[in-house]
C-alpha cells in the first residue's frame, strides 16, 4: 500500500472517530410555541365484539370514509368482518370469512383481514 492511500486511510479513521462522538446537547435549541388547536372526542358507534372468553371485544384495525359524500364509514374487524356505520348505527356490510373459511372458527385470533381500500370510483360502482 502507498504511503497516500495509507495517509488517506488514517485521515478517514480520525475525522470519522471525531464524527461519531460528537454529541447533540440541545437537539432542539429553540423554543416550541403550543398550537391553539383543540382536539375532541366523541363515541359515535359501538361495534360489536366479536371473541370469546376475556377477548370480546372486536379487533379493529382501520377506518375510512366512503368516499361518496353519504358520510358513510367503514372499519374493518380483523377477525374478519366489515362494518359500515351510518349515522351512528352499525351493520355488518360485509363477511368475507363465509365466503372463503365456511365452518373454520377464528374467534380469538387474528385471520380476519388487515387492512382494506375503496374503490376511487366507489360512488358510481359500489365496490372495493
Amino acid at each position: 500500500m502507498s504511503f497516500f492511500r495509507i495517509f488517506l486511510v488514517l485521515i478517514s479513521i480520525l475525522v470519522f472517530s471525531n464524527i461519531s462522538h460528537a454529541q447533540i446537547t440541545d437537539p432542539i435549541p429553540e423554543r416550541i410555541e403550543k398550537s391553539k388547536l383543540i382536539i375532541g372526542f366523541e363515541d359515535i358507534a359501538q361495534i360489536p365484539g366479536s371473541g370469546t372468553g376475556r377477548h370480546k371485544v372486536a379487533r379493529l384495525n382501520f377506518l375510512t370514509n366512503a368516499g361518496d359524500g353519504s358520510g358513510r364509514l367503514f372499519v374493518n374487524d380483523m377477525r374478519g368482518k366489515l362494518y359500515v356505520i351510518n349515522n351512528g348505527k352499525v351493520d355488518l356490510y360485509m363477511n368475507p370469512l363465509n365466503l372463503v373459511c365456511s365452518g373454520v372458527s377464528y374467534q380469538t385470533n387474528q385471520q380476519g383481514f388487515g387492512y382494506f381500500a375503496i374503490n376511487p370510483e366507489f360512488d358510481m360502482n359500489g365496490l372495493f
